[in-house]
């Protein structure tokens, strides 16, 4: 369970609309979402075209105030509602701010949030509440509209429920001003906090689309990151011109390729990526690292990314993938065993037994003198399907010095076959080498010259090429039948052609062409 807090110290931004769209996508992406309306005094999600319940069920305002009349916090199943089911298999439930009737504001006013704190063990009730929404909800993503402006509230939502905050503001002084005193107050916190660090992302919304030619917002824009201190925004959303926002309309749902969805759609990634709990971006994190792992290291410390790793291993023990990637990074950090100890449990064996894993594993194996071991995931690999070209180049050096024998079966493997015809072509250019890799060369350019002679221009590259490998491989008839075809003797060649054949010809007779 993940939880964002969607925030702005002033209205006007689109913090409910962003929080609503935001959820949307998650759920069309599968994901189960439970929203929050923590705006008691402007309650903003019941105005939005979710399906709702007939009768008003109770919400936040309920659920504390019965808490402090009995001392127990009450079941919260009670105050949330399943609000919409997507084909993907993501939902939606609400739990509201509560039951919008003509008492609602003295039951409201009724709730002393300092003295819950001081006398009812408000933090620990929250943290109940916490654990409550995990066990009862088991939402993926908790995200919580909070008030605007500095209130009673404003740290339960922006520091102790979340692990996220999103800042949604109009790039101006009175939202600068408004932002700088929670930005110091969760800094301040992550600081002394050793267990939960908040990400914050900030968004600017509302912007104007008009040209800036004297520099009015980009210079605005520079004094909001220097004195916030962020690197890069969340997202950028504009003003968008449309009467459906006067309905409240969900543009993700009514308006899946509008300017305005999306830009929630950069936001909802922007939110996600760092959420460790979620897997598509844990994969992203993992193939980040593994492209860049200084930046990685630069950015997360060693300390960091090392606690980030225990993370992800332990909220996905039995994702094979997951173990694979883990392994990967584990690896370029010098721990060999432990990538190869990883790779050779039975849950990557039996979910993740690809072609790029089992090469992985047969350099790991080889590395480590384990050389049956190597040899038998190089079968397994050629076996395997769901292979990248880069894996099955790192496989060859394995190959050569445990198995050569298994370089004829590279063309016709289940593993090759299973790479697009361009990754088939750049394996033929990038493992040139002694004459049984020109051989499995000369078979892999055969095979892609028959399926691609239709096509204009690549029928002379791929001779070329075919001829060249057929050289290495001491294929000479071969080679000069591609240079030199029957019936076509007296026609002109190339300098380079003229080379390759009299080496071929040189190669079969042992005489040298002098023209």
């Amino acid at each position: 369970m993940y939880v964002v807090t969607f925030y702005s110290f002033k209205g006007g931004v689109g913090r409910s609309m962003s929080l609503v769209n935001v959820g949307v996508q998650l759920a069309q992406s599968g994901q189960k979402v439970l929203l929050v309306d923590f705006d008691l005094e402007a309650p903003g999600l019941p105005t939005f075209s979710l399906n709702k319940p007939q009768e008003d069920i109770p919400g936040i305002v309920e659920y504390v105030s019965q808490y402090v009349a009995t001392g127990e916090s009450p079941d919260v199943a009670r105050f949330i509602y399943e609000s919409e089911r997507f084909e993907s298999g993501g939902s939606i439930c609400v739990m509201p701010a509560g039951r919008q009737d003509g008492t609602y504001s003295h039951r409201l006013n009724s709730i002393d949030w300092p003295r819950l704190y001081s006398e009812h063990s408000g933090y620990l009730f929250f943290e109940d509440l916490l654990r409550q929404w995990a066990e009862s909800i088991a939402p993926d993503y908790v995200l919580i509209d909070s008030r605007t402006g500095h209130s009673d509230v404003e740290g339960i939502c922006t520091r102790q429920l979340p692990n996220a905050v999103c800042l949604l503001f109009f790039p101006n002084e009175q939202n600068l001003n408004g932002l700088r005193k929670i930005v110091a107050n969760i800094n301040a916190d992550n600081l002394q906090s050793s267990n939960k660090k908040i990400t914050v992302h900030f968004a600017v919304s509302n912007v104007p689309d008009l040209d800036d030619e004297d520099g009015i917002l980009g210079n605005t824009m520079g004094k909001f990151r220097q004195e916030l201190g962020y690197k890069e925004l969340a997202a950028e959303i504009h003003h968008y011109n449309s009467l459906s926002l006067l309905n409240q309309e969900i543009f993700s749902l009514i308006r899946p390729n509008s300017r305005l969805t999306k830009e929630y759609k950069v936001l909802t990634k922007s939110i996600t990526k760092n959420n460790l709990g979620d897997r598509e971006a844990v994969i992203s994190i993992l193939k980040s690292a593994n492209r860049d792992l200084k930046e990685v290291m630069d950015e997360d410390g060693p300390q960091g990314l090392q606690q980030k790793i225990e993370t992800i291993r332990k909220n996905f023990p039995q994702d094979g993938e997951i173990c694979f990637r883990v392994a990967l990074i584990l690896e370029q950090l010098g721990s060999s065993r432990d990538a190869l100890s990883l790779l050779s449990n039975e849950v990557v064996d039996e979910s993740y037994s690809t072609a790029s894993m089992f090469a992985k594993r047969a350099r790991l194996n080889h590395r480590l003198g384990y050389e049956t071991e190597a040899v038998n995931d190089l079968r397994a690999m050629l076996d395997a399907d769901r292979a990248d070209v880069f894996s099955m180049l790192e496989a060859i050096p394995t190959i050569e010095m445990l198995a050569p024998g298994l370089y004829d079966r590279i063309p016709d493997s289940k593993a090759f076959r299973s790479l697009p015809e361009k990754d088939q072509l750049f394996f033929a250019l990038r493992s040139e080498g002694n004459d049984k890799q020109m051989r499995a060369n000369v078979a892999i350019l055969r095979h892609l010259r028959s399926s691609k002679i239709n096509k204009s221009g690549e029928e002379d590259f791929l001779n070329h090429r075919l001829a060249l490998a057929s050289i290495g491989a001491k294929e000479f008839v071969t080679a000069i039948e591609i240079l030199l075809p029957a019936g076509e003797g007296g026609r002109e060649f190339s300098i380079t052609d003229s080379f390759n054949l009299a080496m071929a010809i040189w190669g079969r007779d042992g005489t040298v062409q002098k023209s």
